[in-house]
């Protein structure tokens, strides 16, 4: 989906500093339709700090992850 830096600055300035499950929550109740699309690519970086964790051995902390 193609947005602009302005329509997605908005959204993101918005979840900037939050926990992970704080941003999510925030993401799930914005009327913003570029929430959605910021919600798949946190998830993703969620996923892929996830990944490194358990596969590659790495000691990442999942409950503090901010944005």
């Amino acid at each position: 989906m193609r947005v602009s830096p302005q329509k997605a600055r908005l959204v993101l300035n918005l979840i900037k500093g939050q926990r992970v499950e704080a941003a999510r929550n925030t993401l799930a109740f914005t009327k913003k339709r570029v929430a959605a699309t910021i919600g798949k690519l946190l998830q993703s970086a969620i996923d892929n700090a996830n990944f490194l964790s358990t596969e590659k051995g790495l000691d990442v902390d999942l409950d503090n992850l901010y944005v």
